[in-house]
């Protein structure tokens, strides 16, 4: 059976999508662009059989865009690999949920404080944090203003970073007074001296954090600061500035 190519940018009620796709033994390739007045996307079902794709392109004006929902979606005998990519326009972002396939997702710094939730599946995800930023350390505040975080970051899952080569775990420092505290006891001699190809990695209150100081001797404004849920381990070794979960 050939492929079946699918454009589900149409499907709009109210400024929403929430559609379900059940699918057959064809590779269903959907493709969704979003309209520039669109706040969520919600896209479910079972695509079946077959080599499955969507791919998930929000408008270059999409300001209002909120949501978007991928966590219904399925592939029972067959392979699914989702490509979801925010552009700056999409400020008002807090939550994307990849489906239960392959995800990759790209963040940029315009879209703040997203929550990036990856689904408990054993296909490999990778989220690519390389253009995000803390625009304000100066407290935790301002830090979670900026703050990505991803949830069910599983064994394989990647986190493509901007400068990294090189990857330290320096521990739990939940015994600082706050995040920032934290981050200042980065760097082999744990006074927040980093290296600027190197990728921090922490926890503190029970989640875990990865900075990239992309070229600075310190956290500074403007670096990458991560979070995910839970406790994260990654592989010792980095590839193309890209980290992966142990």
């Amino acid at each position: 059976t050939g492929n079946v190519a699918i454009e589900l940018g149409k499907a709009v009620q109210g400024n929403k999508t929430d559609v379900s796709v059940q699918g057959s033994d064809a590779a269903e390739q959907i493709t969704y662009t979003s309209a520039a007045s669109l706040t969520d996307i919600k896209i479910s079902g079972d695509l079946g059989a077959g080599a499955n794709t969507i791919t998930v392109t929000p408008d270059t004006a999409a300001a209002d865009l909120k949501t978007i929902d991928l966590s219904g979606l399925s592939a029972t005998g067959g392979t699914l690999a989702s490509t979801i990519t925010l552009v700056a326009a999409n400020t008002a972002i807090t939550s994307v949920k990849g489906s239960l396939g392959a995800d990759t997702i790209t963040v940029v710094s315009a879209n703040k404080a997203v929550a990036i939730d990856l689904g408990k599946d054993t296909a490999i995800d990778k989220v690519d944090v390389s253009s995000t930023k803390i625009s304000d350390k100066s407290n935790d505040a301002s830090i979670k203003a900026d703050l990505v975080s991803i949830t069910n970051a599983l064994s394989g899952d990647q986190i493509v970073l901007k400068g990294a080569t090189s990857i330290k775990d320096r521990g739990d420092l939940s015994g600082e007074a706050n995040l920032l505290a934290a981050l200042g006891k980065l760097g082999e001699s744990k006074d927040g001296t980093l290296a600027d190809t190197t990728a921090e990695v922490f926890t503190y209150k029970g989640n875990t954090y990865v900075v990239d100081a992309a070229g600075d001797a310190a956290f500074a404004n403007n670096d990458i600061l991560i979070e995910l849920t839970g406790i994260v381990t990654f592989n010792d070794t980095v590839d193309a500035n890209t980290i992966t979960v142990a």
